[in-house]
């Protein structure tokens, strides 16, 4: 078997089963950090016809959970700056960040960003610590190359990442988590290797259920016990009651005009050349 994609460590078969209806595919799980790969993935290019998959119908629930999720973290870790969306879908979590008050971007190769076309950046052009706060959102158990793609979002060197992704405890080929039927989800990390990865680029990891966040200062004792409680579903739903509540519209609005502004001075650039 082929060596970890996350960790580089020996790996051995675990079970086969049907990607696309059509790929027999083989799993395989490594001896160093107890993670979960599918064999290299050959059918990407048949699964991302449409970034986000029919199948993927809890999208926006976890948009609004994960909006508090963030929240939270950038409070209880006194994040401030910006804030980047990686693989942010349609940009619904960036308009949502937007729209509480934080300077909130986005980047996805693969899908439309319809709401967050103004605010889209690429993450190759994103300078090392020009956000202080990042976050994956059902991003990492699509990596294809684990290892390389943790280097390029700790690249950026943000205060905190917060990425969303069910951890793998040794569930079989009928976990539900696999996604055969998409083939977008082809790497699956146990907590083991996620607290190995947060050590190689010198992060401290706290994970609480499918909530995984990394943070360049070590968090105390008291902050990851707020943080456990704030994240369990009784203090996201709380958070979530109270940031509905805030919204009023009024960064929307601001935002309007700064779109409209730029537009406008592009069309007058656009006329004079």
């Amino acid at each position: 078997m082929e060596a970890c994609r996350a960790c580089g460590g020996a790996t051995s078969a675990a079970f086969e089963t049907f990607v696309l209806g059509r790929h027999r595919v083989k799993y395989a799980r490594c001896r160093a950090c107890d993670s979960l790969q599918t064999e290299p993935p050959h059918w990407l290019a048949e699964s991302y016809t449409a970034a986000i998959s029919a199948a993927d119908t809890g999208a926006m629930v976890r948009n609004l959970v994960c909006h508090a999720a963030v929240y939270a973290v950038a409070v209880v870790c006194r994040v401030r700056g910006k804030f980047l969306d990686c693989g942010g879908g349609a940009g619904v979590l960036c308009r949502l960040l937007r729209d509480s008050g934080f300077d909130a971007y986005m980047s996805d190769k693969y899908a439309d960003p319809v709401f967050a076309r103004a605010f889209c950046v690429s993450l190759e052009e994103c300078v090392p610590g020009s956000f202080a706060l990042v976050s994956a959102v059902e991003v990492l158990e699509h990596y294809e190359n684990p290892g390389n793609d943790f280097d390029r979002l700790f690249a950026l060197e943000p205060e905190a990442l917060l990425a969303t992704t069910e951890l793998y405890t040794g569930q079989g080929q009928d976990w539900w988590y696999l996604s055969p039927q998409t083939g977008q989800h082809v790497f699956f990390y146990s907590e083991k290797c996620l607290k190995l990865l947060a050590r190689k680029h010198g992060y401290d990891y706290f994970g609480t259920g499918w909530i995984h966040v990394f943070t360049a200062r070590p968090m105390g004792s008291v902050r990851r016990i707020v943080l456990r409680m704030l994240l369990s579903s009784v203090g996201l739903g709380i958070i979530r009651l109270c940031l509905s509540a805030r919204l009023r519209g009024r960064f929307a609005n601001q935002d309007s005009e700064t779109v409209r502004r730029q537009l406008a001075a592009r069309q007058s650039e656009q006329s004079t050349d």
